[in-house]
């Protein structure tokens, strides 16, 4: 897996264990430039060995269309074994699609979840503002920012967590058009 982050790399872990594929050696976690320095040299070692999966947020590379993602980051023919995803518009829509499991874990009505979570311009700052209305205490404390900060201190461990333990990908499957398409990809390996 080649990822953005440690929030990316939990879901890219709960996707291959949904698809019945083990996830292997984590990369990068460096954050978008890291993969867009690195992924050429994993592009000429995946023609060589395992397939590997690359989850990119399409909001950090200021692109709408998925489309776009290959050429902007791979010059030439993708490898076959290079699984790059784009998340439309990044990893908090994928989490954010699987609705029940949100709310509960924000201690939210289901009402504050977006239908369309792939239709938020910032998911991110959707789910931090989701959060200023939860009604547990730990909740808020840990997802929603100080003055000066984007997240609060605990939102990566509670996105980690939520991943982890929560998130069910074929319900959120059903809300996010680029999330089905990368566990129907994923499925083409088995």
């Amino acid at each position: 897996m080649l990822v953005e982050g440690p929030t990316d790399a939990a879901v890219a872990r709960r996707l291959l264990a949904h698809a019945n594929l083990s996830p292997g050696d984590v990369f990068g976690q460096n954050g978008i430039g890291y993969i867009k320095k690195k992924l050429e040299g994993f592009a000429v070692r995946v023609q060589f060995g395992a397939p590997l999966l690359v989850l990119v947020d399409c909001l950090d590379l200021g692109i709408e269309c998925v489309r776009d993602l290959s050429r902007q980051l791979i010059s030439g023919e993708r490898p076959s074994g290079l699984l790059l995803r784009g998340v439309v518009p990044q990893i908090e829509s994928w989490l954010l699609a699987d609705r029940p499991s949100m709310a509960a874990h924000l201690s939210v009505s289901l009402s504050r979840i977006p239908l369309y979570p792939e239709h938020e311009s910032n998911a991110k700052q959707t789910l931090v503002n989701i959060a200023r209305h939860s009604r547990n205490k730990r909740v808020k404390e840990a997802i929603v920012p100080s003055a000066g900060a984007s997240v609060g201190p605990g939102y990566v461990a509670s996105m980690i967590e939520f991943a982890t333990n929560n998130w069910n990908p074929h319900v959120a499957s059903g809300n996010c058009d680029s999330l089905a398409r990368c566990i129907r990809r994923l499925r083409e390996i088995v």
